[in-house]
Parts: C-alpha cells; sequence; structure tokens
C-alpha cells in the first residue's frame, strides 16, 4: 500500500525540479530555489527528533502450550492427519472471515495476539476491540501490535487501551514527532520510516492463527457502504499457529515495537479509561445494527460456528514465511520473492496469481515468459482503475500492463460491478452502491503449492515492507484456492487484457449474456483516465 506522505513529497520534488528548468526569469528561478532551501532547512529543524525504538532486554512469548486450552484441545488433530501437519480452512467470504475472528477471540483462555497494518475506527473496529477488552476483563493477555503509518491521532485511544493491566499495545518503527510534526518528522527520516510493517496475524492462544490480506476495518468484512474487497485469509491451527506465533514475537520484540507509553506525554487516568470503555459500549449498541449480519455471541453459536470450520480443514504440511523487522538495515529481497524465486524452475502446468496492486519489475515480467514459454499456463488478476484504491499504482501499473500481455500472460482486472458483490448488494440494500476492489495477495503453483498472504507484486512488498505468508503443500487447498480465483476471473467478475490487431489494450467481459468489449479503461470517467495517466508520469514508481 503507498505511503501517501511520501507520494506528496515525491510530487512536490518533481513539480520543483520541474519548474526550476523553466525558461523564466532569473530572479523567479531564485526565488523557488530560496523556498525550497527554506522548506528543507524547516523540515529539518522540525523533523530531527531522534527516531524512538524499544530497549526493553527482557522477551516476550506468545503461549507455548496451546493443547492446555480449549481451542488448542477442540482442534486437535484427526487421526488421519500426519505428525506435523496443520489444519487450514480458506476464508475467501468477507462475513465468515469476521465471524471467525470473534469467534475465536471470544474463546480466548490464555493469550490474544494481534499484529495489523492497519485497524480502522468503524464498526467492525471497535466491536473486535470491544471484544478483545472483554477477554481482557476475563484475565487474557492481550497483546497488539499495529504499524504506525496510517494511525494518525489515535495515540490517546492506544493508551488507554495500554492502560488495561491486561493490554499491551505498541507501535511498530513509529514516527518520533507525533501532532502536526508528523509529517515533518517522516520527511526528514524518509530512508527509516519508508519500511513498513504489513503483516497481518490474529493469534488466539497460540493455537489457532488467521493470516492472509485483510486489515481489520468494515470495507474487509463487506459492510462499508462505498467499497468493500474480495480479500482472502486462512485459519490454520497445528504447527503453522505456532510458527505464526514466533513470526509475532519477532516483531513484538524488535527495536522498532516500541510501547505506546513510550512514545507520548499522554498518561491515562481513570476516568479517560472509564469513558474510553464507555464510549465502545455506547458505539457497540449503536452500530450493531450497521452489521447485516449474524455475529456469534452466545456460547453456543461461537462453537457452531467454530464447528462448522473444524469440519471443512484440510490437513497438510504448512509453514510460515516472515520477513525480517529490520528491513530498514538488511536491505534485500523479501523472504516471498526469494521464495517464489526458488519455485519458478519446478512450476509445470499453471501458475495463478491475485495481487491486489501489481507492479511487477522487468526480472518478473521475463520470469513470467519464460513459464509461458515452457508451455505454463499463467493467470494473473489485478484491480482495473475503478476499483483500485490507489490512483497512484493503477497509473504505474499500466505501463507494465502491455509487456505483460506480450509475454503471453492472461491478464485480469476486477469489475469494479462485479457479480461478486451481488451476493453481498441483495442481502443489505445500504450496500446496493458499493464498488468491489480486489485485495488478495496469494498465488497457487500447479493446484500443489498455494502462498496467502500479505505480499503484493510491487516494489514496497518487494524492497520496503515486511511481508508475512502461510505456504501449504496440498492439493486438496490448491484446487480450493485454484478454484476461488478461477471463478473471480470469469467474465461476470473481470475484465481479459488483450491487445487489439493494432497493438491497443482492450478489455474483454460480458453483460447481460453478451460479450463487450472496451477500448478505454472500464466505466472510468475522462478525468479519472487523464488522472492516472499524469501521474504515470510522476517518478515514484520504487515507492510504490
Amino acid at each position: 500500500m503507498a505511503v501517501s506522505v511520501t507520494l506528496y513529497a515525491q510530487r512536490v520534488f518533481f513539480v520543483l525540479n520541474r519548474i526550476k528548468n523553466l525558461s523564466v526569469p532569473i530572479s523567479f528561478r531564485r526565488l523557488v530555489v530560496l523556498g525550497g532551501a527554506v522548506c528543507g532547512v524547516a523540515v529539518l529543524l522540525l523533523g530531527c527528533k531522534k527516531v524512538v525504538t524499544h530497549t526493553d532486554e527482557v522477551e516476550v512469548t506468545t503461549w507455548q502450550h496451546p493443547e492446555e486450552t480449549r481451542l488448542g484441545h477442540f482442534f486437535t488433530p484427526p487421526e488421519h492427519a500426519e505428525e506435523g501437519e496443520s489444519g487450514v480452512y480458506l476464508i475467501p467470504d468477507s462475513r465468515r472471515a469476521f465471524r471467525a475472528r470473534y469467534s475465536l477471540a471470544s474463546e480466548a483462555e490464555k493469550t490474544i495476539d494481534l499484529q495489523y497494518y492497519l485497524w480502522q475506527e468503524d464498526t467492525t473496529g471497535h466491536l473486535l476491540l470491544y471484544r478483545v477488552l472483554e477477554e481482557a476483563d476475563r484475565g487474557v493477555k492481550v497483546r497488539i501490535l499495529l504499524d504506525d503509518i496510517y494511525h494518525t491521532g489515535r495515540d490517546q485511544l492506544y493508551a488507554d487501551v495500554d492502560a488495561h493491566p491486561n493490554v499491551e499495545v505498541r507501535l511498530f518503527n513509529p514516527i518520533a514527532n507525533r501532532g502536526i510534526l508528523r509529517n515533518f518528522g517522516f520527511i526528514a527520516n524518509t530512508r527509516r520510516y519508508n519500511h513498513r510493517m504489513h503483516n497481518k496475524i490474529f493469534l488466539i492462544d497460540g493455537a489457532a492463527a488467521i493470516l492472509g490480506g485483510r486489515n481489520i476495518g468494515d470495507e474487509y468484512f463487506a459492510i462499508d457502504p462505498k467499497l468493500n474487497f474480495d480479500d482472502l485469509d486462512a485459519l490454520v491451527v497445528g504447527p503453522a499457529a505456532q510458527e505464526a506465533g514466533e513470526a509475532f514475537d519477532l516483531f513484538w520484540n524488535a527495536e522498532a515495537s516500541v510501547p505506546i507509553s513510550n512514545l507520548i506525554k499522554y498518561r491515562p487516568t481513570s476516568d479517560s479509561v472509564s469513558a474510553m470503555r464507555h464510549r465502545l459500549r455506547f458505539e457497540l449498541d449503536s452500530v450493531i445494527d450497521d452489521v447485516p449480519y449474524d455475529i456469534p455471541v452466545q456460547a453456543n453459536k461461537v462453537w457452531e460456528e467454530l464447528e462448522r470450520v473444524r469440519n471443512a480443514m484440510v490437513w497438510a504440511e504448512a509453514e510460515v514465511i516472515v520477513d525480517v523487522p529490520e528491513r530498514y538495515v538488511e536491505k534485500g529481497e523479501s523472504k516471498i520473492y526469494e521464495f517464489l524465486a526458488e519455485v519458478h524452475p519446478s512450476v509445470e502446468d499453471e501458475f495463478y496469481l491475485q495481487s491486489a496492486y501489481l507492479l511487477p519489475e522487468d526480472d518478473t515480467i521475463e520470469a513470467f515468459g519464460e513459464l509461458v514459454d515452457r508451455g505454463v499456463e499463467v493467470s494473473v488478476m489485478t484491480n482495473s482503475l475503478m476499483s483500485n484504491n490507489h490512483l497512484s499504482v493503477h497509473g504505474h501499473y499500466q505501463r507494465s500492463r502491455s509487456k505483460l500481455v506480450d509475454q503471453g500472460v492472461t491478464l485480469y482486472e476486477l469489475r469494479v460491478d462485479g457479480a461478486m458483490m451481488d451476493y453481498y448488494r441483495q442481502r443489505e440494500t445500504r450496500l446496493a452502491g458499493s464498488n468491489s476492489g480486489l485485495h488478495t495477495k496469494a498465488f497457487v503453483i500447479d493446484r500443489k503449492i498455494s502462498v496467502i498472504g500479505s505480499y503484493n507484486m510491487d516494489p514496497r512488498s518487494r524492497v520496503w515492507n515486511s511481508e508475512i505468508a502461510l505456504v501449504v503443500y496440498d492439493p486438496v487447498i490448491g484446487a480450493q484456492l485454484q478454484a476461488i480465483m478461477a471463478e473471480e476471473m470469469l467474465p461476470r467478475n473481470a475484465y481479459r487484457i488483450e491487445k487489439n490487431g493494432r497493438g491497443k489494450i482492450r478489455w474483454r467481459t460480458e453483460a447481460y449474456g453478451k460479450e463487450v468489449v472496451f477500448t478505454t479503461e472500464p466505466e472510468a470517467p475522462l478525468s479519472k483516465r487523464l488522472m492516472s495517466e499524469l501521474i504515470s508520469w510522476i517518478p515514484i514508481r520504487g515507492q510504490l
């Protein structure tokens, strides 16, 4: 996901550079250069606050004996499972994704460990925060680790949550300058702050973990009236869940994970904490009707939900791959990219990929072409202009689109009015105007190797962010994942990207049972197409 401040800074520098080279009076050029110098000094002075790191040498780990908990016992491997296998359950349905999280949290006994890039202050965000605090009241130890970049203005809330004796909140790679100086701090330390934690882990009692593409927010759980994402999670139990716990601990104990109490001067009081809890309870009562599906609250409903999940689980060999927290020091490729490069020579028949933000480098495009030359069916899906929630990403993606098609890749873009959203629109009138967006990050190779996680095929995932992925080595899960992707690539859900006889891009789909071909970005107004084209010329691709 693009970092907005970085994009803004890049655009400003780009414009200033262009102005400086114009044929204008020398006095104006000097004025521009002088203004730039003054701004630069201001950034350095206002943003020079020292980077904050966590120096506590006491390591904290997730619960080490999941078999002693109700969940651990409930998800005991069946007789047919091989030793070392993990239970895996794919969750493409957004509403089930929320119910699974709520159900698991409701049954926590020892620990709740939550690691997210983004946690919205909205209906689902409040519901899960309320649930977590209720469990903390029962004695469950809660750790919440959030990336700092998109959580402006929430320091007091996090401090009040952190004040609970059983809850600790940490922010990853936090910007030392808070409040109005935050942007100056980012620009002054861009090299450090550009590295973000994109991981997503929802782990209960060290026994059951949810990994995948979803952050916490209404658009990820099918209740946002404007935009709802097609996304994918996997619920895992057994060894893979324990590996997710190890990945969480790796980041929790990293120097870049800073307790909220170390960042700000504000100190919670009993009144402020009570007010926060009262506000959450009030909002819970007021928003519960906004959730257009049943939430398992009663114990019997919770266990019905969990039993349904357990009965549908596939037991298979699986592992968790995670980047190191200190990518701003260690550099290099993401471990997920290295894994894909490692398995590339062994691909035989088909390679399916979904990436919300698709900005492949030339070597990746060539690797796709090599697969096609070997007879491998390469099917790739990303967002269309209208379904993409980052215009800057689409602007630069469109410059790779032609290259991908030329390499023989079967390329698809999600329709903003795709049939995948109809299921929800038909059941909830307030979603009637909601658009579809793709947020999945997944790969499946020969229906044998499945990769589900946070990794996008873009420079930000490959170079800047830390990412995490679940890898499953199993033909049943592989077939399930391939079927999910194939469904979303059908004409009623996506455009197939082709070239006409003159080498121009066109979009093929269907409407009311008839084939439709677009010669410009489908459903997009001229203003948006022009803006996308304009952004594609701004040299910020490496930051996206």
